[in-house]
């Protein structure tokens, strides 16, 4: 076997070093390919029937992507025998997910062996590169957007090894490397707690949101106006029957009088002039859809398309998304009245079951329920604090034993109580007036948006040198790098 030809100083440098730069650096940084200054350990599979979850003699801690991610499940264990100790990490060592929705999350901090869906990345020379530096680097959003716009259309994202060799990792000093990291963990630690102070007021308003909207739908409220307010019948449901009599189809306009005979059963003996219902029996429910993504004509027009991302307990007075008048006709999307309430109808995060009204006419998406409420007979802003009130319970609505989602017949089905319409608008006036901290609370939201674009700025400045911890004084990473290279010749 022929032997493998021993590369010159010059050679090696050339393997290591970038030959166009993405953009100007400290001249004694140097930009190297991260394929050139680590290794790559991918992790090992491990049948579930082989994983327990208690630690017992010659076993280790197997590490999933859950572990990172949400570290919510409990602690798995392997045994020890024939696993290869490139699958073994250390609490500092650095991984990175290379498969599935978490592609490119990059973590540290737990020890034991990794599952075969990561990698670990390893510095061959920690004199050239620090493993803080490294791991501050990867986490960079700009190194995730790389990978992840590298994996193609797959259904099952994954991450080439070729793709992450090339990465370009602008190397300083190894003393500004550390600055770097002090500054970053600094400045980020600071922002954590700001992040942590407007979460901690957030919670505060809403238990007090919480507690005012239960006094509210209790009746407590308008305890005093009804006092004041006698009103004999409250014949709101046969209102709205007369008002989608000949304006629905006739399957439409059953399913309300189903709702509608059931609500009055069961109303029949209440003293108050509150009736229980369901959101089916006071409204027309249905959903949107969206035009296909393939077809350039049918977006960037001029009529407004709700994503269920934008319903978040919120007024809607413009859409992140437009569709054409030719988007508008080749899908099943419908232009809503404004005024029409929305409920989001899918998300395991906080999305689903949140709701908004439309200020403006719009069309949505499928995973939307639109309230139709043009009858005039329920207040939009009285059923969107109702939704708000029943936010949790809404959720648990939904179908399906993994995530749950709501659709729209589940949505009619949610449970409603109709006072009558004077005594809607006296609700919502009052609640108006004591969640006017809302407004705060939404500035407070913001301001935590802001906080993860500044990150992103550290970063982005620390990895180009203008975060003022450089020094000129420090020996040249190019020197150290080839005073290293030079060691194997």
């Amino acid at each position: 076997m022929a032997k493998k030809k021993q590369l010159t100083l010059e050679e090696k440098l050339e393997e290591a070093i970038v030959k166009y730069v993405p953009y100007e650096v400290p001249g004694n940084w140097v930009w190297v390919n991260l394929g050139e200054t680590c290794d790559f350990s991918q992790g090992v599979q491990v049948s579930k029937e082989k994983q327990y979850e208690y630690e017992k003699d010659n076993s280790v801690r197997f590490i999933r992507i859950i572990d990172y991610t949400q570290n919510i499940d409990e602690r798995r264990y392997i045994d020890i025998p024939n696993i290869q100790r490139k699958c073994f990490v250390k609490e500092n060592d650095i991984i990175m997910v290379r498969y599935g929705a978490s592609a490119g999350f990059v973590g540290r901090g737990i020890a034991g062996v990794i599952a075969n869906n990561m990698f670990k990345i390893t510095q061959k020379d920690e004199n050239v590169l620090s493993k803080d530096y490294l791991y501050q680097f990867l986490k960079n959003p700009y190194i995730f957007d790389i990978l992840n716009n590298s994996g193609g259309a797959s259904a099952m994202p994954a991450i080439n090894f070729k793709v992450v060799a090339a990465i370009n990792v602008p190397v300083p000093p190894l003393k500004e490397q550390q600055r770097i990291v002090d500054r970053i963990e600094s400045l980020f630690e600071k922002l954590d707690k700001a992040k942590e102070l407007i979460e901690e007021a957030r919670e505060e308003f809403d238990k007090r949101k919480s507690a005012i909207l239960e006094k509210a739908f209790r009746g407590e409220l308008t305890e005093k106006w009804r006092d004041k307010h006698k009103i004999l019948e409250n014949n709101l449901l046969n209102d709205i029957v007369d008002y989608y009599m000949h304006k629905l189809s006739k399957s439409d306009f059953i399913k309300i009088k189903e709702l509608q005979d059931i609500a009055k059963k069961k109303s029949s003996e209440m003293k108050s002039k509150w009736i229980k219902c369901y959101i089916g029996a006071v409204s027309k429910v249905g959903n949107g859809s969206t035009p296909s993504r393939k077809i350039e004509e049918y977006w960037n027009g001029d009529i407004p398309w709700v994503s269920s991302g934008e319903v978040k307990n919120n007024r809607i007075t413009f859409t992140k998304e437009n569709i054409t008048k030719e988007g508008f006709e080749n899908s099943s999307v419908k232009l809503l009245n404004k005024g029409s309430v929305l409920i989001a109808m899918i998300g395991e995060g906080k999305t689903r079951g949140q709701s908004s009204i439309l200020d403006i006419e719009a069309t949505t998406n499928q995973n939307i329920a639109a309230i139709d409420l043009s009858h005039g007979r329920v207040l939009s802003e009285f059923m969107w604090y109702w939704l708000q009130f029943n936010y949790k319970k809404n959720r648990d609505s939904g179908n399906g034993t993994g995530p749950k989602a709501l659709n729209c017949q589940k949505v009619r089905e949610l449970e409603f109580v109709l006072p009558p319409l004077e005594e809607q608008k006296e609700i919502v006036k009052i609640l108006d007036n004591l969640l006017e901290e809302e407004s705060k609370i939404e500035e407070f939201t913001q301001l935590e948006d802001q906080i993860e674009l500044i990150k992103k700025s550290i970063l982005a400045k620390a990895f180009r040198g203008e975060l003022g911890t450089n020094s000129e004084e420090d020996e040249s990473a190019l020197k150290l790098l080839k005073e290293i290279l030079s060691k194997d010749i």
